[in-house]
Order: C-alpha cells, then sequence, then structure tokens
C-alpha cells in the first residue's frame, strides 16, 4: 500500500468514526426528547381533557370510586388546621389535608401568609369547595417531603391507601405551556431522528 492509499484510508476511518460518533449524539438528543414528552404527556392529557368535572361530593360522602389520577374534579370539604408550605418555580403554595379523606389541597400562598415556613396552624374549619386537578399524591415526587411533614406532625400515614392532591383551581386549558413545550419537542425529537436514520443509512453504504 502506498503512502496516499494509507492516508486516504485514515481519513476514511476517520471520517466514518465521526458519523457514529455524531449519531450517538443524535441518539442521546431522540432518547432525551423521548424522555421529556412522556414527562409532559400527563399534563399535556389534562389540558385536552374536557371542561366537565368529575364531583367527587363532600365531607361523609366522597365518591372514592370517582378519584383518579390527572382528572378534573370537583370536590366540598372541611380543612383541617395543619398546613405546609413550600415554594416551586418562584411560586409559593400551601398545602393542606381534607377532613375525612385522604384527599389534600394546593393552594397559592397569598402575599400576606408567604414566609411561613414548613408548616403552620392557623385559619379555620371553614367549607372549602374545590375545583381542579386531581393527582395521586404518592405517584408525584414533589410532594414526598410534604407527605413526610404530615406524617411527623399529624400521625397521617400515606402507606395505609391512595393519597390525592387536588391543585386547586388548575382547570383543562389553563397551562398552554404544556402542549407548546411538547409539540415543540416532539417536533425536534422528529428531526433528530430523521437525521440518525439518514447518517445510519449513510454510513452502511460507504
Amino acid at each position: 500500500m502506498s503512502v496516499d492509499e494509507g492516508q486516504g484510508a485514515l481519513g476514511r476511518g476517520l471520517r466514518r468514526a465521526e458519523r457514529w460518533r455524531s449519531s450517538l449524539l443524535l441518539l442521546v438528543l431522540v432518547g432525551f426528547a423521548a424522555y421529556l414528552m412522556s414527562w409532559l404527556w400527563p399534563p399535556v392529557q389534562y389540558f385536552f381533557s374536557g371542561d366537565e368535572p368529575a364531583a367527587l361530593g363532600e365531607t361523609g360522602a366522597y365518591k372514592l370510586d370517582e378519584m383518579a389520577h390527572n382528572r378534573y374534579v370537583t370536590i366540598t370539604g372541611l380543612p383541617a388546621l395543619k398546613k405546609a408550605s413550600y415554594d416551586q418555580l418562584w411560586r409559593s403554595y400551601k398545602v393542606y389535608q381534607l377532613m375525612g379523606a385522604r384527599v389534600f389541597v394546593r393552594e397559592r400562598l397569598l402575599p400576606r401568609e408567604a414566609g411561613a415556613g414548613g408548616g403552620e396552624d392557623d385559619g379555620g374549619y371553614q367549607l372549602f369547595y374545590g375545583e381542579g386537578r386531581l393527582l395521586d399524591m404518592r405517584a408525584e415526587p414533589e410532594y414526598g417531603s410534604i407527605l413526610e411533614y404530615f406524617r411527623r406532625h399529624t400521625g397521617f400515614e400515606p402507606e395505609a391507601g391512595p393519597t390525592w392532591v387536588l391543585l386547586q383551581g388548575v382547570r383543562p386549558g389553563d397551562q398552554l405551556l404544556y402542549p407548546v413545550a411538547f409539540g415543540v419537542i416532539a417536533l425536534a425529537g422528529l428531526f433528530n431522528l430523521f437525521l440518525l436514520i439518514r447518517r445510519i443509512f449513510s454510513i452502511g453504504k460507504r
């Protein structure tokens, strides 16, 4: 083999290795897009779930068979006095349990309530009417510390049965960001998938 032939073979090998590296990068990008889409899918489903909420009833007569993850619901009950608070995406929320039910409520903290810390005893036994998105609390990692707080301070046992949290005021069609982000990520993922397939076929031909 001549020097020129050796250099040509080396160049082809380097280009082939570079194509494989770029293909691997595209594969990672496609996988990351798929992960983000799976994470965004539940709120996207909820966004298009319709305008008619399922009525879960009131204290002493809750319809347990109507409680389902990612569902638009209404519920009436008496809030317990013990509350927890936390921050998420530059917003502050309070969480409390409805008496006689394994249902918690998440509401935005009012300005006068902000900075109350991890938990507080305030408010009173005033009838609560809730409307919003119902989630399986144990399936949402962000509520792990909240459940632990209520376990320590009220004796609540998350393992004893299904535990729900109502995102008060979150209605279908409200959070346009989720379907928009899902669409953008889906398009980016499909484009990278197209590039990946074309790159793999080009490698096979050379």
